[in-house]
């Protein structure tokens, strides 16, 4: 993993432990979040494409400035090589942290997880050998509450692949390309109630 996938996830963490506790008169932030999203996941070539995905959110916030959560995104149309309906699967799960006045939060996000890719004989054709792969999703969250317990969230993050030492043949060139990391880019928004 890149050394500054590991210094937010640090700073994330440091940011919550250290941020003074909320006093008695600031405990009117939302506790427990659950939530959809909708999300979209552009994945960078050779294993090129993107999707529109659905996913489930739940998160549980410590204090007003630091949170656990955790989510899971399907995407039904990914595209991965010449296969344009594979259905890919993450799962991500880690801190928020940051500044949270009144009904409005800005956060820091930094989740470890795992991608899977279905088993497919293109994929193994092309080289992928192993379909479930270490995903970090580093990036910017914004919240909004409202007073009737409903919530609006976005999010926009680079979710970092790790394909280790694997290669793929390219279909457009024939050329074999090693993975190892990839940065992909990720866009949210997401609906939810907050209690």
């Amino acid at each position: 993993m890149e050394n500054h996938y590991v210094r937010a996830l640090l700073l994330c963490v440091s940011l919550g432990l250290l941020w003074p506790a909320s006093s008695p008169a600031q405990t009117d932030y939302p506790r427990i979040e659950a939530g959809i999203q909708l999300t979209v996941l552009v994945l960078d070539p050779p294993i090129s494409g993107g999707g529109l995905g659905v996913g489930a959110r739940f998160g549980y916030n410590l204090t007003s400035h630091f949170g656990l959560e955790g989510e899971v995104n399907r995407f039904p149309g990914a595209g991965t090589f010449s296969e344009p309906n594979l259905s890919v699967t993450d799962g991500l799960f880690g801190v928020k942290a940051g500044l949270f006045a009144r009904d409005t939060g800005v956060f820091l996000k930094a989740r470890p997880g795992f991608i899977h890719f279905p088993r497919n004989g293109d994929l193994q054709a092309h080289g992928l050998t192993h379909l479930d792969h270490f995903a970090f999703d580093v990036g910017l969250v914004g919240e909004r509450y409202f007073p009737n317990h409903l919530f609006v969230r976005l999010d926009l993050s680079d979710t970092l692949l790790a394909f280790g030492n694997e290669h793929v043949t390219d279909t457009m060139t024939g050329t074999l390309t090693r993975l190892g990391t990839r940065n992909n880019a990720t866009f949210a928004i997401g609906f939810g109630v907050h209690f």
